[in-house]
């Protein structure tokens, strides 16, 4: 079973000298920063203030959101921010996730953390999508957002094709959004830096923000994606219930999801940013380990037992 890092990555690219004078990019540094995130899609906590995305990039800028003089690329992140017991509340996953607490749905199928029909703060919540935050420091160098580029590859053997390259996402989750895919925006923030003192920092956030728009850094939410499973609504009485899923109670449904990425051996999830800068692209990566959960072969009779479960699931759900 991989293991989940723990340490929060960060590569300085150094290319080659092409003529006199340092290298254009040289020095830019790109922190990738694993996150369980509610469903962007569904959840009702998501955007808003205070929102999941509103508090993960406020924990990203050190945990004052567009302060007039911080952060500066010297600003260390926040490892969790807000309310713990909201679902907007955000944590650095420092520690391996169970294949259930995974697990996206849809809008009639309440689910948090592997389990169906949440309570209380969670009750309207549509699970949880494997998400990589993002920060990037040019260090002197300019960058735009036009410039930025996402791939992700899981290890399962389903739609296994090759080395996961930008090009060939592989994997159950394997996904990818190129260079000229993201603008600035409320999750997506860019950063022209005052001199700390009397010059304060410039924001953009709002979208609409010509992407092109040269910053010294980003702060992001980022990208990520998840396995989902949908609940079949009673066309009468408009309720996801066993009886229109062949049987299975909500909770059910979300085991068998768990049990058949158990049984395709996914175990690992690996995000991957970069910047196409020129003729380099400076990037950075970072994994989530995903464990079985509760007992795998509980799980797996289970999901043998129901082959209908493929009327029931979809592939993934990405963001």
């Amino acid at each position: 079973m991989n293991k989940q890092k723990t340490f929060l990555p960060v590569l300085i690219f150094t290319s080659a000298l092409l003529s006199g004078g340092a290298a254009y990019g040289a020095g830019i540094t790109i922190s990738v920063i694993p996150t369980l995130a509610p469903d962007q899609l569904n959840s009702p906590s998501f955007y808003g203030i205070p929102g999941w995305e509103n508090n993960s990039v406020t924990a990203l800028m050190g945990g004052t959101f567009e302060a007039s003089f911080t952060p500066t690329n010297a600003t260390a992140p926040l490892t969790q921010f807000g309310d713990p017991t909201m679902p907007t509340y955000y944590q650095k996953q420092t520690a391996a996730v169970s294949a259930e607490q995974a697990i996206v749905t849809d809008a009639s199928f309440p689910a948090w953390r592997g389990m169906a029909n949440p309570t209380g703060n969670f009750s309207g919540e549509t699970g949880d999508r494997m998400t990589f935050g993002l920060i990037i420091q040019g260090n002197g160098t300019k960058i735009s957002i036009s410039e930025l580029g996402y791939y992700s590859c899981s290890n399962d053997t389903q739609g296994l094709q090759g080395s996961c390259t930008a090009n060939n996402p592989t994997g159950l989750l394997g996904d990818a959004n190129t260079p000229g895919t993201y603008d600035y925006g409320s999750g997506y923030i860019g950063v022209v830096y005052g001199n700390g003192t009397t010059i304060a920092n410039t924001y953009y956030d709002a979208s609409g923000v010509n992407p092109n728009q040269l910053v010294d850094a980003i702060f992001a939410r980022g990208s990520g994606n998840s396995p989902q499973v949908d609940c079949t609504v009673d066309i009468m009485s408009g309720v996801c219930d066993a009886a229109s899923n062949g049987g299975l109670t909500q909770q059910q449904l979300l085991d068998t999801e768990a049990a058949y990425t158990n049984s395709i051996g996914l175990t690992s999830f690996t995000g991957y940013y970069y910047l196409a800068i020129g003729d380099v692209h400076p990037s950075n990566s970072n994994s989530f380990s995903i464990t079985e959960t509760p007992e795998p072969s509980t799980l797996l009779l289970l999901f043998a037992a129901v082959p209908a479960v493929a009327a029931f699931r979809h592939r993934r759900q990405r963001a």
